[in-house]
């Protein structure tokens, strides 16, 4: 199932922004570390999800939740923030983006909610 594919190459883009923070970020030694650390921790997942390890889908499916609910925050905070609260500006091309994530993670959490994506890693489960 190549739509399975999609989820471990958002897991990929995350390790490689995380990656990006490391040389972005000036945070010192812990946020270098940090950034690392989280780095790793996404590509593990994404690799993971490509063996269709049981794990890796609830993991993926947490994360990738959490992902979602702070985006739509994000949207909130840069759409729906301004309407109400008048010195409250919105965020250029920011909100835009908000609004992308939260789009595309929507997107990814139906995916692994799906019954068959679900099954694909129940067959590798039952098959070891």
């Amino acid at each position: 199932m190549k739509k399975i594919n999609f989820v471990s190459y958002f897991c990929y883009t995350l390790a490689a922004l995380s990656m990006f923070g490391v040389f972005a970020v000036r945070s010192g030694i812990v946020g270098l570390i940090f950034c690392i650390l989280l780095a790793g921790f996404w590509y593990q997942i994404g690799t993971s999800f490509l063996k269709r390890e049981n794990w890796a889908w609830w993991v993926a499916l947490v994360l990738i939740s959490l992902f979602c609910i702070g985006s739509f925050i994000s949207v909130y905070s840069a759409f729906v923030g301004p309407i109400f609260n008048h010195n409250m500006t919105g965020v250029g091309y920011g909100r835009w983006i908000s609004l992308l994530l939260a789009v595309l993670s929507s997107y990814l959490v139906a995916l692994l909610l799906k019954g068959a994506t679900r099954n694909e890693f129940r067959k590798k489960t039952q098959q070891n």
